[in-house]
């Protein structure tokens, strides 16, 4: 499958092979060769074809489609005496997005159209950035004088730029073979001063934007004279910037959607991120997908105009919710807003509908003064005749009594009345107050007024009654359909609260505020605070504390909107939770969540990482800690010994915030390290620990290849990244319906071998496969190996029994190696699907992703897959587009399923925001194609598109780590993590991931040991990566096991078994239970109990003395909270083993022969991780040094020591 990260088109790819992708002719500084005729002996149509791919390659390497983005910007070749600082500039717009090794300078000899030197961009001196644009220079002694000659520009062997001096010319080798130069129009001669260049220069962001100029005092490295370099400041535009009318009854919410349109210009790498305020949510998508925040995917500059559509969440406490502001920041612009404005209003009921059918006799309750007349002419009445008649000035209408009115509306027509001609309204809360005095405003058509709370002017809470007195002018008013709505009983409305986070103890948090409200009300509403929080009516004082209470009276059942002032003050060092209470007789009470946490020193919860990054790349360190006032990052160039502090400039930036950027690594600075020291807003500082750089050169996959266009053994010419080769007869065709990552894969039938095309420097082979027909064993063999001269080939490993189950397989390579084979035979009738052939650079992986733990029984009631998920420990920034998820198969015997995230990854907002609401707090977030999981976060990779299942978050709060959440939109099976018990064909299930742009991978299994119920995971320590198997009866916990596992072993003493076992960390560990058994798969019973240590972040060491006849042990550990995991299952056999090693003491390399009937191997270091060494006819090889247990047959136990 092709694969571009440079970010250029796929049409570079096309042209890679054809007569473009020559040799370059280099040499060294030379003198000038006479002039000669150049381009006389070739064809007029070869010029032509060739100029038509130039313009297409120019075209393709415009990098963006306004024009050229990569240039040469400034060149120095002649000068007064013996030439002096001859030298080269590039500008590269972006230069994060290519690889400065692939980017390659020619300069031109004019009289043979060759080149005569080169440099590639990786050995030029990184400049000064202006804008989105990076400047870089080189020294290039012996640039040749011209009449004419020309230096040329390209990227993987493609040409973007070709010009020259002094003259045109057509190159006759190279990057530009058959392309006439272009003539800059300026040169340079023996009288120029030295210290002086040819620059460009004007205003703009790309090559067309400038003109050459001539000679001035050259300025390598940075911005030339006269030249304003991409500095257009970089824009985010919002329109419109204000939406409001948002509203809904409460507890019928969420309100209907607005949207407003999203657009950028001059933009830095995005994404844009658009975050919601507290009462608000938003989406990328009409109706669906709503949450707190969207991350918007870019191609800068431009961010092409997006609707982000907003609503008021469901769920609000009846309020006003005005003035909140959705942020929309990233691209390097100035953050803008979006201001929202609504209300949530309260439940009512109808207590006033009268359309005065019964003409001039008032119903009962109301009061008529002087009411004699109606209108029963169409038009003249509102919902149905009559309408009561205003004739003269005193005329009043006073409706009967209603409890805590929320609204009212009338309706009235002017039957010819003037601008002085008024209607008063009023309402009753204790005495008469005016609402409203509709004069110049009574309009000559029918209408409706309608009052309440939002309404301008508002009406005001607690109004019992209403009445309508008309002032007469001119004219009479028709007057009809009062309806008036109360609250639906005694209610008390509140607002929320966010977080207080991190207070130092014994200090008092800065101020937060809500809104409290009531109507209908008998009694006062009586407010209680929990304890380490207080409440005020006034800012800044009056402040109480538990058990102490705020009282806000009612009056006539109403009690106003009132602010109400919170502070946390912790006085230990823990997190405090709770809820202030507001209680009225009658009403339902309502709480308002309070949270906070108190601190001392400052606590790194997360260290930084180490870094991996291609030269010209951009990385970032980060750290996270608590009760931070200050952040400082420091490096060290000499290994550690010294750190300085940083600064911004250069290549780096945020040098005093979390996340320290660098910009354009150079691979100079490669074994460089990074700290950061942290100053605490309590007391003190602390140091982090120290993670180191690594710049790599060259490319991270040598071959990728997955035979996508391969359906014959002649097509393997063509393959993508090189040629293979194959014997006649090996495979029939390729497979549409059965591939891995691409659209096909190879159908190997025959007897034959297929070779991989030449490469050098690799450290890692991959490959998929897995046995379409036939039984396993029945002949079938397929040999792996590799050489390193291209004659004598060595066996890396050797399958006799290939599963059906398909799979990655994993081997690492010497450097040395050149090439690979796979010799296939399928004996008896036995047919192989083959896919994916990968070899990745040397030195690319520096920090791999890790499989935490597989949920491998579905919980919940509908169809299993949906709730299963795998859990990735992330120690490096992952594209989420790089990420490669091989899952087992549903079934034993039939395919895995591999996942490629272009294809079947999804954002899924919705259950992401379910997954806060369940944790308490926000540490899950949305991971989506285009977007990035950083470092030192957790990754979720749920195998169903809309999973129901809650997942326990608990203990995820406060513990500094994100869990990012990726959803498969792929159909749902019947679970993705089927276990097969008690199979021995196909007792082992994989599941791996490859983050293809670092090359680094991780690959992990379980067994039959695990048992066929709801609720079973497989974990793996991140640190010893052993085993261990568990079930929480489907309270499943996402967040890291209690305990990290290092080892759990075993010996014979006497008359018992002494097992003993290692924790490198524990978190609220209560016991462990040793567990036995007569069998592997027996019923297993306690036999022994050893208490935990609660938390520990040490190596602690356990062992005890078991006076058991059992041959089988595992280990239980218990949580406080009752939850539990097991280890892996161990065998103990105390008799004297029918098997044996030799030797016990080897040699790093000698190999290790195991002698007798051996059924299974497995081999373990001192660490207690497995390891898988190469292994053939009871020989294991190539270990290296270090202490090693081998488990023979599932129960005898060997040591080795190689030296």
């Amino acid at each position: 499958m092709l694969r571009l990260r440079c970010g250029l088109h796929d049409e570079i790819k096309e042209l890679k092979n054809t007569d473009m992708k020559r040799n370059l002719l280099t040499n060294s500084d030379k003198p000038r060769p006479a002039a000669a005729k150049v381009g006389a002996n070739r064809s007029s149509w070869l010029r032509l074809v060739m100029g038509v791919v130039f313009v297409v390659i120019v075209f393709v390497l415009s990098i963006n489609a306004k024009g050229q983005t990569a240039w040469i910007n400034e060149f120095h070749y002649d000068n007064v005496g013996t030439d002096a600082g001859e030298a080269i500039e590039i500008v590269i717009v972006n230069p994060g997005s290519y690889s400065l090794s692939l980017f390659r300078v020619d300069a031109y000899n004019g009289a043979d159209g060759t080149s005569y030197m080169n440099a590639t961009l990786n050995n030029f001196t990184v400049g000064s950035t202006s804008g989105s644009a990076t400047i870089y220079s080189k020294t290039f002694a012996g640039l040749q004088n011209g009449a004419p000659d020309g230096i040329a520009l390209s990227y993987n062997g493609t040409l973007i730029q070709f010009i020259s001096y002094e003259g045109s010319f057509t190159a006759t080798a190279g990057v530009a073979d058959g392309i006439t130069s272009t003539n800059i129009g300026v040169s340079q001669d023996g009288t120029s001063a030295v210290g002086l260049s040819l620059q460009l220069s004007g205003t703009g962001c790309q090559y067309s934007d400038f003109t050459w100029q001539g000679s001035a005092a050259n300025t390598w490295g940075a911005v030339n004279n006269s030249q304003t370099l991409c500095t257009s400041s970089p824009t985010i535009t919002v329109t419109p910037t204000t939406l409001t009318g948002f509203t809904y009854v409460e507890g019928s919410g969420p309100s209907a959607e607005q949207s407003y349109v999203l657009g950028g210009s001059n933009l830095t790498a995005g994404p844009i991120t658009v975050t919601a305020p507290t009462n608000y949510e938003i989406s990328l998508t009409s109706g669906s997908g709503f949450g707190s925040s969207v991350s918007v995917s870019y191609t800068a500059p431009t961010l092409s105009n997006t609707t982000i559509y907003v609503r008021l969440k469901a769920g609000l406490a009846a309020n006003t919710y005005n003035g909140e502001t959705i942020s929309n920041a990233g691209g390097g612009a100035t953050t803008v807003n979006v201001t929202c404005s609504g209300n949530v209003t309260t439940p009512s009921t109808t207590c006033i509908s009268e359309g005065f059918n019964a003409g001039t006799t008032a119903p009962a309750g109301w009061t008529f003064t002087g009411i004699g007349t109606t209108y029963t002419t169409s038009g003249n009445f509102g919902a149905s005749s009559p309408s009561l008649g205003f004739d003269a000035t005193g005329d009043q209408i006073v409706t009967p009594t209603v409890t805590s009115a929320i609204q009212l509306s009338f309706w009235i027509k002017g039957q010819s009345t003037d601008a002085t001609s008024a209607l008063l309204v009023e309402g009753y809360n204790g005495s008469w107050v005016a609402i409203d005095n509709i004069t110049n405003s009574i309009p000559t058509t029918g209408t409706t007024f309608t009052y309440n709370s939002s309404s301008t002017p508002a009406l005001a809470p607690g109004f019992t009654q209403f009445r309508f007195t008309y002032t007469k002018s001119a004219g009479n008013l028709s007057f009809d359909d009062v309806n008036v709505l109360c609250s639906a009983g005694p209610t008390i409305t509140c607002g929320t609260l966010a977080g207080f986070g991190e207070v130092c103890v014994g200090s008092t948090s800065a101020e937060q505020t809500y809104i409290v409200s009531g109507v209908s009300l008998s009694n006062s509403i009586v407010i209680t605070p929990p304890a380490n929080f207080e409440i005020s009516l006034s800012s800044g004082s009056g402040f109480v504390a538990n058990p102490s209470t705020l009282t806000l009276t009612q009056s006539g059942g109403v009690v106003n909107a009132t602010t109400i002032y919170v502070r946390f003050k912790p006085t230990a060092a823990t997190t405090y939770s709770g809820n202030i209470t507001h209680t009225s007789t009658g009403a339902t009470s309502k709480n308002v969540a309070v949270s906070g946490t108190g601190a001392t020193a400052s606590s790194i919860t997360m260290q930084p990482l180490n870094r991996s990054v291609s030269d010209g790349g951009t990385t970032t360190f980060s750290v996270t800690a608590t009760v931070v006032s200050f952040y400082q990052w420091q490096l060290s160039t000499d290994g550690g010994a010294v750190f300085n502090n940083l600064s911004n400039g250069g290549v780096y930036s945020n040098v005093t915030t979390s996340t320290m950027s660098i910009i354009g690594a150079d691979i100079t600075m490669t074994g460089n390290k990074y700290r950061c020291v942290i100053t605490s807003a309590c007391s003190g500082s602390v140091t982090s620990n120290a993670a180191t750089l690594t710049v790599t050169t060259g490319s991270v996959w040598l071959i990728d290849e997955g035979f996508d266009g391969t359906t014959t053994i002649a097509s393997l010419a063509s393959t993508t990244t090189g040629p293979f080769t194959a014997s006649a007869g090996l495979f029939t065709g390729s497979s549409a319906t059965v591939a891995n990552r691409s659209t096909k894969a190879l159908f190997l039938t025959g007897v034959g071998t297929l070779t991989s095309p030449a490469f050098s420097n690799g450290d890692l082979l991959a490959f998929w496969m897995g046995l379409a027909s036939g039984t396993s064993g029945n002949g079938v063999q397929l040999d792996v190996e590799t050489t390193i001269d291209g004659s004598t080939w060595t066996t890396l490993a050797t399958f006799t029994s290939i599963p059906v189950q398909t799979r990655f397989y994993f081997y690492t390579i010497g450097s040395n190696v050149t090439q690979v084979r796979f010799v296939y035979d399928p004996g008896s009738n036995n047919n192989l699907y083959f896919d994916d052939v990968m070899v990745r650079g040397a030195g690319q992986c520096s920090a791999t992703p890790l499989i935490e733990k597989v949920h491998v029984n579905s919980c919940g009631n509908t169809q299993e897959g949906e709730n299963e998920f795998v859990l990735v420990d992330v120690d490096e920034d992952i594209n989420v587009d790089d990420l490669l998820i091989t899952f087992p198969s549903a079934d034993p015997g039939t395919l895995s399923f591999c996942m490629d995230c272009d294809k079947v990854f999804v954002a899924n907002t919705t259950y992401t925001a379910a997954l806060n609401t369940e944790a308490g707090c926000t540490i899950a977030y949305n991971a989506a194609p285009g977007g990035v999981i950083p470092a030192g976060s957790k990754l979720i990779i749920f195998t169903g598109a809309e999973p129901d299942f809650t997942y326990d978050l608990g203990g995820a709060c406060g513990s500094g780590i994100s869990y990012y959440a990726l959803y498969c939109n792929n159909f749902n099976t019947s679970g993705r993590f089927a276990n097969a018990p008690g199979s021995t064909t196909y007792k082992f299930r994989y599941v791996s991931i490859v983050d293809q742009a670092s090359g680094c991978y991780d690959q992990v299994f379980y067994d039959e040991f695990i048992p066929n119920t709801d609720g079973e995971f497989a974990a793996y320590d991140l640190t010893s990566r052993a085993m261990t198997y568990g079930n929480n009866g489907c309270t499943e916990a996402i967040v890291s096991l209690p305990v990290e596992l290092l080892y759990f072993s075993s010996f014979c003493s006497d008359n018992s078994v002494k097992l003993y076992w290692s924790t490198a960390t524990e978190t609220n560990n209560a016991y462990f239970t040793i567990e036995a058994a007569d069998a592997a798969n027996g019923d297993f019973v306690p036999v022994a109990k050893v208490d935990g240590a609660g938390n520990s972040n040490e190596m602690l060491e356990y062992s005890i003395d078991v006076d058991t006849k059992a041959k089988y042990f595992r280990l239980k550990q218990t949580d406080y909270d009752g939850k539990f995991t097991y280890s892996d299952v161990i065998a103990v056999d105390c008799e004297d083993s029918p098997v044996q090693l030799f030797p016990s003491l080897a040699a790093e390399g000698e190999n290790i022969t195991i002698i007798g009937e051996v059924s299974s191997v497995r081999v373990f270091d001192s660490m207690g991780r497995e390891v898988f060494p190469e292994f053939n006819e009871n020989k294991v090889c190539c270990l290296e040094s270090g202490m090693y247990f081998f488990v023979i047959n599932g129960k005898w136990n060997h040591k080795v020591v190689v030296q």
